[in-house]
């Protein structure tokens, strides 16, 4: 029998809305390792906010982080198996370009520095500061490494459109997004999402993808619901989630969706 890979989304899709995860799907999950399926978690989130629930579950396989931008084996002294940073320069000449007056905050970092422009709670919510060297500091000259993630918050709707066209004009390859109607924007890459660190895994494991089964919830999880051989949205998730997976959850998010799913894709395990 074919080896299965499993990859699966937090926010949304394994974590229910209080950020917890239902003792049963964490059974679960382990059962499976136990006979040879490997579990995967495919995150928007650093490293560090995910790794304290892939401890909790039990989990030996490889974790996926932002959006795809990093792929690592906890289980192996966090080998760093795929990884694409941003060019440092490109949010220096962002942020000269509009005016650092211009943003509430601005957070770059990498798996060991967090830098955030000012000393406020405007990045409380994405900033994940536990363990991390904490820099501050205005002035990005002082930065000195290429960051995984970049996140803006600006003050006014006037400057969105000047920030979208910066962040998706000046390097080839590289774009900006906004989170729904917000004024915080992510730097993003063209080719890289959770589809491409979720490949870089099965390649290791040597498992195609029609054996990969992808649970997401959100219009990030786009091209790893399309591509993997079994896509699911989750029945909470967003529409356009769920137009590009092949199967809506049995359940939502609060509800067990990602075990009760599973139990029907793989009978008999």
């Amino acid at each position: 029998m074919d080896k299965t890979l499993v990859a699966l989304d937090m926010d949304g899709t394994l974590l229910n809305e209080q950020k917890t995860i239902p003792s049963s799907t964490k059974q679960y999950l382990r059962h499976l390792q136990e006979v040879g399926v490997e579990i995967a978690i495919a995150s928007g989130r650093p490293y560090r906010a995910i790794k304290p629930y892939y401890d909790e579950i039990g989990l030996n396989g490889k974790v996926c982080c932002y959006n795809g931008g990093v792929a690592i084996a906890p289980k192996e002294h966090e080998r760093i198996i795929w990884q694409k940073t941003f060019p440092l320069s490109l949010v220096k000449m962002i942020v000269e370009t509009i005016g650092k007056e211009a943003f509430v905050n601005v957070l770059c970092e990498d798996m060991t520095t967090l830098y955030l422009a000012y000393d406020n709670t405007a990045m409380d919510s994405y900033a994940y500061k536990k363990g991390m060297d904490l820099k501050f500091g205005e002035d990005f000259s002082k930065l000195s490494f290429n960051p995984l993630g970049v996140i803006f918050a600006l003050k006014s709707e006037k400057d969105r459109y000047k920030l979208t066209k910066l962040g998706g004009s000046s390097l080839k390859g590289i774009g900006l997004r906004f989170w729904d109607n917000s004024l915080v924007g992510e730097l993003y890459f063209d080719e890289v999402n959770k589809f491409t660190a979720i490949q870089k895994i099965a390649e290791e494991k040597h498992i195609a993808n029609r054996n990969i089964i992808a649970f997401g919830d959100a219009d990030n999880d786009i091209e790893m619901l399309m591509r993997s051989g079994i896509g699911v949205g989750m029945s909470n998730g967003s529409e356009n989630a769920k137009r590009y997976a092949d199967m809506v959850s049995l359940d939502d998010n609060d509800h067990a969706g990602v075990e009760k799913t599973l139990r029907l894709l793989l009978p008999g395990i």
